[in-house]
C-alpha cells in the first residue's frame, strides 16, 4: 500500500485532535517584546477538557479486503488488525524554554499489536482563547500545532507535516456537522477529514466526531483504492476502520 496514504492514516490516529489552524489567537514570543501573565494556567476547553489525572482509552479496529481477479493466481484476503491506545493527563507544568507557559502535560500509550512493546510519547499543551498549542518538546519556544478551541460549523484548517526528510503532506479539516450522535455520545461536531489522496484511491472518507466534556469521542477511515496488476486486470482494496473510545475517566467536580 502506498506509503503516504500510510502515513496520513497514521497521523490523523495519534494526533486524535485539532491540529494546525490556519487562524488563531496571537501566540507571544519574548523575542517580539511580548509578556506573560504571572501564573497563568494552562487553560481549559470544552473539546479538551484537561485536568490532572483524566484518562483516555481508545481501540482501533481496521478491516482490509483484497480482492484479486480470478484470473491472478492469489486468493482474496481479508484481515484484522487491532490496537489500543491510552491517554493521560499527568500533571501541570511550564515550559523550560525562552516561552514559560503554563502547560498540561500529556502522555499517550500505543499498542500497535498484541505482541508488540508499547510505545510512549508525551507533548504539552497550552489553551488560551480559542486556541489550542501543543509542543512535541517541553523546552520548546514556539508550538508544533495550533488549533481551533471551540470549532463551529463550518470552520475550515489545515496541519502541515513531514512524511520524510524530503516530502511534506496536508491534512485538511472542517465542520461539517453539529449535534449528531456518535459512539453513544449525543450533540457531537462532525469533523471531515482530508489527508493527501493518490490517484490510486477511489474513494476515501474520514470523519473525527468530538463531544463536550470529553473531547475525541469516534474516528472512522472508509477506503477503496484500485491496483493495476496487468493491462486487463486489478486489485480491489478496501478498508474500514474505526477508531472509538472505550472509556474515559474525568475529574468530577
Amino acid at each position: 500500500m502506498n506509503k503516504r496514504i500510510i502515513v496520513s492514516v497514521l497521523t490523523l490516529i495519534l494526533l486524535m485532535g485539532f491540529t494546525g489552524c490556519e487562524e488563531s489567537a496571537y501566540f507571544p514570543n519574548p523575542s517580539d517584546g511580548a509578556t506573560y501573565v504571572e501564573n497563568q494556567d494552562a487553560g481549559s476547553s470544552p473539546y479538551f477538557p484537561y485536568e490532572p489525572g483524566n484518562r483516555w482509552r481508545y481501540e482501533y479496529i481496521v478491516e482490509y479486503v483484497y480482492d484479486y481477479p480470478e484470473e491472478f493466481p492469489t486468493e482474496d484476503t481479508t484481515w484484522t488488525d487491532t490496537t489500543a491506545s491510552v491517554t493521560v493527563v499527568t500533571r501541570e507544568t511550564q515550559l523550560t524554554g525562552s516561552n514559560p507557559l503554563a502547560v498540561w502535560e500529556i502522555e499517550t500509550t500505543n499498542w500497535m499489536s498484541d505482541t508488540s512493546e508499547p510505545t510512549v510519547s508525551y507533548s504539552w499543551v497550552h489553551i488560551e482563547g480559542d486556541s489550542v498549542y501543543t509542543f512535541d518538546d517541553i523546552s520548546a519556544s514556539e508550538p508544533d500545532m495550533v488549533s481551533p478551541a471551540n470549532p463551529e460549523l463550518g470552520d475550515k484548517w489545515e496541519y502541515e507535516y513531514e512524511v520524510d526528510d524530503t516530502t511534506t503532506d496536508t491534512i485538511y479539516y472542517e465542520v461539517v456537522a453539529e449535534g449528531v450522535e456518535a459512539n453513544g455520545y449525543d450533540d457531537c461536531i462532525k469533523i471531515e477529514v482530508i489527508p493527501y489522496i493518490p490517484e490510486e484511491i477511489e474513494t476515501f472518507e474520514q470523519y473525527q466526531y468530538m463531544a463536550k466534556g470529553t473531547g475525541t469521542v469516534l474516528f472512522t477511515s472508509n477506503m477503496l483504492m484500485r491496483v493495476e496488476l496487468g493491462p486487463l486486470s486489478e486489485l480491489v482494496v478496501t478498508m474500514e476502520g474505526e477508531y472509538k473510545l472505550t472509556s474515559f475517566t474525568g475529574i468530577v467536580e
